[in-house]
């Protein structure tokens, strides 16, 4: 268990570094966290696109797998980023991720008196 500087124990480790250590422990949970992150928000999904990235070896990694700038990969998995739909894709693949559509579920219809 990590401590303080005075040797007392600390009390649970950050979310981000826990779930980082999931994901690295078993990659198949990165398609539900994204998944869960996609209904917050394009700025949460982003963060953890890049919780996945670190526990699959980090940016300099996925740089190499996608061709694209470590530079650029940092600001687009940023909270703020905006990324491409074309890098986006690239980002997926390379983390062994598929991007799947489905409908919302649809509204119910009121029933007529009759």
């Amino acid at each position: 268990m990590p401590t303080t500087s005075k040797g007392k124990a600390k009390l649970g480790a950050p979310f981000r570094d826990y779930m980082v250590r999931r994901l690295r422990k078993d990659p198949r949970l990165a398609p539900g966290y994204l998944s869960g992150t996609w209904e917050e928000g394009v700025g949460p999904f982003l963060v953890a696109l890049k919780d996945v990235v670190d526990a699959q070896g980090g940016v300099t990694r996925l740089a190499r797998k996608t061709g694209l700038h470590r530079v650029s990969l940092h600001t687009l998995l940023s909270a703020r980023g905006n990324p491409r739909l074309d890098n986006l894709s690239r980002i997926l693949s390379a983390l062994n991720v598929r991007l799947t559509l489905i409908p919302k579920a649809a509204p119910r219809r009121k029933k007529k008196a009759g």
